[in-house]
């Protein structure tokens, strides 16, 4: 009788434990499941929330909303991979997300680049235009001083030979008139000579 009532014993543990068991592993595997609905429908957000941040052009806002996308997408994977490692299966819906959320993280990635590209080569364009029309410019002065230069010279070397003509020209004039002052003294001379003997010989 003792035996049989261990015996009952024991079998009754021995289903009150798988009861357990299998109550606790329905537990987990809805734990796992929900992890991962959860994780699916937060990248699904993420990812409306990155294309209304694009929308917006403000770089801040991009930026922000891209960081939550990305961890959202790593979030989604790891459920995932937990999820599937306890028996459960990927749903095609949610795995369309993610392909759309790597998607979306790939072209404005691109974009981004061929953006940065664009700008980088127009930046060159403008350096290069700006050197040479720098270059141009200077050029340009210099041909412009030189000229001016010449031109300051001629002018220097015409205004000497004025000054030397007009000096020679004041010199001769000064020759003259005392040439002439002379010639006129010593005509006035003779003639007042010739006046005084007229009148000493017109006295007598």
């Amino acid at each position: 009788m003792k035996k049989l009532f261990l015996i009952a014993a024991a079998a009754g543990l021995l289903m009150t434990t798988q009861y357990c068991s299998k109550n606790a592993d329905s537990t987990v595997k809805i734990d796992y499941t929900k992890s991962y609905e959860d994780a699916a429908m937060a990248l699904a957000s993420a990812q409306k929330n990155y294309t209304e941040a694009l929308a917006t052009k403000d770089p801040v806002k991009i930026e922000a909303a891209k960081n939550a996308l990305i961890a959202a997408q790593t979030k989604y994977e790891e459920t995932k991979q937990t999820y599937v490692a306890n028996g459960g299966t990927a749903k095609q819906e949610y795995e369309t997300v993610l392909a759309n959320a790597k998607e979306t993280l790939e072209n404005t990635a691109a974009s981004t680049v061929t953006s940065a590209v664009q700008t980088t080569t127009s930046d060159v364009a403008a350096t290069a235009k700006n050197a040479a029309n720098n270059v141009k410019n200077a050029a340009k002065e210099e041909l412009q001083n030189k000229a001016n230069a010449a031109k300051t010279e001629v002018n220097n070397k015409v205004n000497a030979e004025k000054a030397k003509l007009n000096e020679a020209k004041s010199n001769a004039e000064t020759k003259a008139k005392a040439a002439t002052d002379k010639a006129k003294a010593f005509a006035d001379e003779k003639i007042n000579k010739a006046s005084d003997k007229i009148n000493s010989f017109l006295n007598k």
